[in-house]
């Protein structure tokens, strides 16, 4: 019985959709959870699990369609690719980190600690952490960046079985991750540097490892992409740790096998767009929000999403503008 499927498409419109209604996701993360906490008892356990599905969803996302680039390739422009791959990525992570200072400093004029040790906090924050004060997505781009160069530096040594060694390196970091986040005190050097282990070695690279994954061997059929969340949701509610990654195979390859079609893939490549904008822009928002107004969490949100919707639909009107290349592509 064959239990996967190809993926034989030169756009998949429920990828972008989903990636859509996860850029949504994302802020109500960053601005929902008080108004959930007040909820009756089961469901804040369902919205945290629906939208904690969302940052996930964008690294299997980007590695699926990284894979999906470099499977057509050879050798030499795999190499090649990867490098513009990672300057693109990395230009976005400077400009971003830029346009999101004043929110920085504002952060360290709260803090109140200095000048001297609010510019070794703000270097360590940039180079190892991925987020400041109100910046917080940031960290995506710069855990993006470390699998990046995981995967160049793999691609450079030509393993025979590249895929094997992946997965392995995959699940060894993951693991690790686990260790260090459960003994917090045992490594404290690694906190005081690093913070958490939300970063492109314990999140970033297991995850856009699963999209190599999808990508290489195929989406799984849907009854078994259904068994496989089923059995990922009764692990995590036990808190097993590997619940998670389960969910989110199964999720994405669910999301694969969805039956959604548009008119031609422009509609694709704007709500793929429209995501990106949403992204990176909501925080910005919301900063703005909560400097100026005082605004309670759930208004917050449908302020903040409003206004990143409207946003995106100007960057849309205008993408391509050279600025919009620049801050989103």
């Amino acid at each position: 019985m064959n239990f996967f499927e190809k993926i034989n498409a030169k756009y998949i419109p429920s990828v972008d959709f989903v990636k859509f209604i996860m850029a949504i996701f994302v802020v109500a993360i960053h601005t929902l959870q008080p108004f959930i906490a007040t909820l009756p008892i089961v469901w804040p356990k369902i919205l945290n699990f629906l939208i904690g599905l969302a940052v996930p969803f964008f690294f299997v996302t980007s590695g699926f369609l990284l894979c999906e680039k470099l499977k057509v390739k050879d050798y030499s422009e795999k190499l090649l690719y990867m490098r513009k791959w990672l300057k693109r990525t990395l230009r976005l992570y400077i400009i971003w980190t830029i346009i999101y200072l004043p929110y920085a400093i504002l952060g360290f004029y709260k803090d109140n600690i200095g000048l001297l040790k609010s510019v070794l906090v703000y270097i360590r924050n940039v180079v190892f952490v991925g987020e400041n004060y109100l910046s917080w997505p940031l960290w995506y781009l710069l855990a993006m960046i470390v699998a990046g160069l995981i995967y160049y530096a793999i691609l450079l040594i030509r393993p025979k079985r590249f895929l094997l060694v992946l997965v392995t390196l995959a699940i060894l970091l993951w693991g690790i991750g686990i260790i260090i986040d459960s003994n917090e005190m045992q490594f404290e050097l690694y906190f005081s540097l690093f913070r958490r282990i939300e970063n492109g070695f314990f999140k970033g690279f297991p995850f856009m490892t699963i999209g190599f994954i999808i990508s290489i061997i195929g989406r799984c059929r849907m009854w078994l992409s259904s068994s496989l969340l089923f059995l990922g949701i009764i692990l995590q509610s036990f808190e097993v740790n590997i619940g998670g990654l389960i969910i989110t195979y199964a999720f994405f390859s669910m999301v694969l096998s969805l039956r959604i079609h548009f008119e031609n893939e422009e509609i694709c490549k704007m709500f793929r767009l429209s995501s990106v904008v949403i992204y990176f822009v909501h925080m910005l928002w919301i900063g703005i929000l909560i400097i100026c107004f005082e605004i309670s969490s759930l208004y917050l949100f449908i302020i903040s999403l409003l206004l990143s919707l409207m946003t995106s639909y100007l960057v849309i009107r205008n993408k391509n503008e050279k600025v919009v290349k620049l801050l989103f592509k």
